[in-house]
């Protein structure tokens, strides 16, 4: 049909034209051309115009999705102020729906604090435009139920066919959180700002801000390259930590500054932050380390230095960036905290807490080496009248004093520490033998014995009784160990005070014989020159009972394999203790000792004692290290550093030679 038409077309246009062209027109075959060319040229044309169409509804459908669903806020406005359309987003910003931004009770005009921007967009005022028409307004807006948002609006107008501008086309972006931070930052800044300008007052440029913090500040700034450890820039500020000026430093390796250990500490940090740096990608390393620096005149300074790491152009490991801080008043105020959580504030000596501390420790090392550990509990006699009589500033100076005295007698890894008022207790760590814990109670209390004379020459007199626990003869535990060195000191205080008391071993009979346990160390006394009295021939016995009492501990270990030997030991031990009582009794007699009957009734009291035990023992009644303690101990040890001991001071002259065969 379309082809018909076409040709009746043609057909009068040749009519029309054809006494102008009457060559042409008078071809039927050039009409046929013409119809056909123009036919498909229509063809072309509306195929052309129902593809535009097409590309139209899909490009309005595109725009569509892209106007609801973008992430800013979309309003297409009339000049007038009616809402023509909103996406959800510009609702969102302000807290309204979508219904309630399109309800005609809506008025976007409302949302603006300015008159200004209200006058921009819907009142009378020219405004320049830019040359597509756009302009920015940027805006504090209302939003539901007073909610302030910040927003950024791009308006775009919009003009008729007339060329006049009809409606609004406004993209809305929310920068209300940027601005919050922005305020924020601007608050913190003024702030830094305010702080800065006190102390620069007269400085206004960055970089003199910069160098009067790094030339003024007590904290020493530097720089090192790592390529040839080398200082680049040090703050003036190292003159006053260290005492030398910044061209020495320059000078010098910068590990010049650091005690041994430190440097070696430093050195083993900055290899392993360089070992990381080349297993991953390069970036800043910060760490805080603590060092020991020496000050020009040998005096050390505790520091602290928080050093980043930073790469050169090509990514690797390039310079140190560090500050140096003085931590030598914090860590004074540390040790000073530390001091008084463990340390007596009065004797300076451990307290409770730190001694049972050690004493963990030290428990755990003597189980695990099969070493013997002691403790000696020591308490002050008679230092109530003293302290009472002569004030408490004199008490104090008297703990002061016997705690030094204490802390004389004992080796560098040893412990004296103040249980608290005249109580002390002292750690005896790794020992070999009793006799060596026996030997140091001596000595502490021969020390306390001797007079305490104050500034005014005032002689005081004191003495102490000292109890001995032992690990792991009677315990094998910290508790039950200091309550048993607390008996034992007890036990001193009821014998009389100033001596030092042991209690006897316990025992754990299997059938009618002791059993020595696996972890025990033989027991073995000790001589040492503390137990001498003053005349070499009783010196001389008592190192020999010594012996012949170490000889008896050593067979009853394996009296059961050889109990000859036990019993020869035995026999050798009881008849020589009966010899030395009888020659140490003559002696006594010569010097004319005044306590002579009494020490006489002692002997006879031990002697019969031994009787009896050993008896018990022969019918199975007694285990046989119940008469080894009694034997070892309290004959030979026990008596030596208590009975004996009172007549030492009347041997300090030599008496006359005595014949102990008369």
């Amino acid at each position: 049909m379309f082809t018909i038409v076409l040709f009746i077309g043609l057909v009068a246009v040749h009519n029309v034209y054809k006494t102008e062209s009457d060559v042409f027109w008078s071809s039927p075959l050039a009409l046929l051309a013409t119809s056909t060319g123009l036919m498909t040229f229509m063809t072309l044309l509306l195929v052309s115009i129902r593809r535009t169409g097409e590309r139209l509804e899909k490009s309005e459908e595109l725009f569509r999705v892209v106007f609801e669903n973008t992430a800013v806020g979309l309003v297409h406005i009339r000049r007038d102020g009616k809402m023509l359309h909103a996406n959800e987003a510009f609702g969102r910003f302000l807290g309204y729906t979508p219904d309630e931004v399109m309800d005609e009770s809506f008025r976007f005009e409302d949302i603006f604090y300015s008159e200004t921007a209200k006058a921009r967009l819907f009142g009378d005022a020219d405004f320049e435009y830019s040359s597509d028409n756009r302009y920015v307004l940027i805006e504090p807006c209302r939003g539901k139920d007073e909610k302030l948002a910040w927003l950024d609006l791009y308006v775009e107008r919009i003009t008729g066919t007339s060329g006049n501008m009809d409606s609004y086309i406004i993209a809305i972006v929310d920068v209300t959180r940027q601005r919050r931070v922005a305020a924020e930052l601007a608050a913190y800044r003024e702030n830094l700002e305010k702080i800065v300008d006190e102390r620069t007052a007269r400085l206004k440029e960055s970089e003199e801000r910069f160098r009067f913090i790094a030339e003024h500040n007590a904290d020493v700034i530097w720089m090192m390259d790592l390529k040839n450890q080398r200082l680049t820039y040090v703050s003036p500020s190292v003159q006053q930590l260290l005492g030398i000026s910044v061209n020495e430093v320059m000078t010098q390796s910068p590990w010049e500054v650091f005690t041994p250990d430190s440097k070696a500490v430093l050195h083993a940090r900055l290899e392993e932050v360089l070992a990381k740096w080349s297993t991953r990608s390069p970036k800043e390393e910060l760490d805080v380390i603590e060092a020991r620096q020496t000050h020009k005149d040998g005096h050390t300074i505790d520091v602290e230095l928080i050093v980043s790491l930073h790469p050169d152009e090509k990514g690797r490991p390039g310079f140190l960036l560090g500050v140096t801080h003085d931590i030598t008043a914090r860590k004074r105020a540390e040790e000073e905290l530390r001091r008084m959580a463990f340390y007596d504030g009065l004797t300076k000596l451990p307290n409770r807490r730190l001694l049972y501390d050690r004493l963990q420790l030290a428990v755990r090392h003597a189980r695990r080496k099969k070493r013997r550990i002691a403790l000696l509990f020591i308490d002050l006699d008679n230092f109530k009248p003293v302290n009472d009589k002569m004030g408490h500033q004199v008490g104090d100076w008297l703990l002061r004093e016997a705690s030094v005295r204490m802390e004389e007698n004992l080796r560098s890894y040893d412990t004296a520490a103040r249980m608290g008022g005249d109580e002390f207790i002292v750690l005896l760590p790794d020992l070999e033998n009793v006799g060596d814990a026996l030997a140091t109670a001596e000595r502490i209390r021969l020390a306390i014995e001797r007079p305490f004379v104050t500034e005014d020459n005032t002689a005081l007199s004191l003495s102490c009784s000292i109890g001995v626990a032992l690990f792991p003869d009677h315990a094998d535990n910290e508790h039950d160990l200091m309550r048993i060195g607390d008996d034992a000191m007890y036990k001193a205080k009821r014998a009389g005070r100033n001596r030092v008391e042991m209690l006897a071993f316990p025992s754990v009979p299997i059938g009618n014989a002791w059993v020595w346990r696996e972890h025990d160390a033989p027991l073995r006394l000790s001589w040492s020159t503390v137990f001498e009295c003053g005349d070499a021939t009783l010196d001389a016995e008592h190192q020999n009972l010594f012996e012949l009492a170490n000889q008896v501990i050593s067979t009853a270990m394996v009296q059961e394999k050889a109990p000859e030997q036990f019993i020869a030991a035995l026999e050798c031990l009881l008849a020589e203790i009966k010899d030395h009582f009888g020659h140490e009794e003559k002696i006594l007699q010569q010097i004319g000792w005044p306590d002579l009957s009494a020490h006489q009734l002692k002997h006879r009291e031990l002697i019969a004692r031994a009787g009896e035990l050993r008896k018990a023992a022969e019918e199975n009644q007694l285990p046989i290290r119940n008469l080894v303690d009694f034997l070892a101990v309290e004959m030979v040890v026990q008596h030596i550093l208590t009975d004996d001991k009172k007549y030492f001071a009347s041997l300090a002259t030599p008496p006359p030679t005595l014949n102990l065969d008369a």
